[in-house]
């Protein structure tokens, strides 16, 4: 689902096997529910002006246990202490 027109990405709790989710250079500027991802690149979305992708808390809590990997280079992200709930063992790139 990459370089397409997604600006909202929320509740995949019906795709049960779903263990990558690659949306890079997509428009999405906050990042809704998702669940027990193993890896998740959402590297240089298309954001306005001034945005930064956000993350919301409960995404965050909900992936802290099965996140490896999380791609967010180039999106004007300027604070990552929300980012502190996800396991040491969570590679950021």
């Amino acid at each position: 689902m990459q370089n397409n027109n997604i600006t909202h990405v929320d509740n995949l709790s019906n795709l049960q096997k779903l263990s990558k989710l690659y949306l890079g250079g997509n428009s999405i500027t906050v990042v809704g529910r998702l669940e027990e991802l193993k890896e998740l690149h959402l590297e240089g979305q298309r954001l306005p002006s001034g945005e930064n992708l956000l993350f919301d808390p409960r995404t965050l809590f909900s992936l802290a246990e099965s996140l490896g990997v999380l791609n967010i280079n180039r999106n004007n992200i300027d604070d990552v202490r929300d980012l502190a709930v996800l396991k040491e063992n969570t590679f950021l790139c």
